[in-house]
């Protein structure tokens, strides 16, 4: 008789094996998925976020002025009106066009537009008759802004108009 062996065949678990290849398969895709939707949600937030955010969707409204000696003077004096308490507007538009009231009466009349630029120090802007200015930025520590002081001239002096 021949001693031969008899090969025996080695039980496998097909079923056992196909569901770790499942489970590894779905725990690396919801661990992609999950990677994905982070990184999308990063770069949304720092995509979305407006250097002009700090400007939009504020009324800015005059409180105070200097003129050109650097005395304080009466918004009154400012607007040539005799509204002792009168107050003068600022608004800057998402789409980077402003404008300011200065005058009393029709805001056609005391209405100034024009487009403006803001690196986070300073706005610059172009008025639409073409006439530039700078106005200056000033915040507080946690880069919050305290008030904008804009320049005008009126008929007669320069003054330097502060809204908050």
């Amino acid at each position: 008789m021949s001693k031969r062996k008899k090969k025996r065949k080695k039980s496998v678990d097909v079923k056992n094996t196909k569901r770790k290849k499942s489970y590894k398969k779905q725990i690396i895709g919801l661990v992609i998925g999950f990677l994905l939707v982070t990184a999308i949600v990063v770069v949304a937030i720092v995509f979305s976020r407006n250097p002009n955010a700090d400007l939009i969707d504020k009324t800015w409204v005059s409180y105070k002025a200097y003129n050109s000696s650097n005395k304080e003077v009466e918004l009154s004096a400012v607007y040539n009106n005799r509204y002792t308490n009168y107050q003068g507007r600022l608004l800057f538009n998402n789409d980077g066009t402003f404008e300011i009231w200065l005058t009393v009466g029709d805001a056609n009349d005391g209405t100034h537009k024009g487009t403006y630029t803001y690196n986070g120090e300073v706005i610059n802007v172009q008025y639409s008759s073409g006439e530039e200015a700078e106005f200056q930025v000033s915040k507080d520590e946690s880069g919050k802004i305290l008030y904008i002081v804009a320049p005008y001239t009126n008929d007669y002096d320069t003054y330097s108009v502060y809204f908050n």
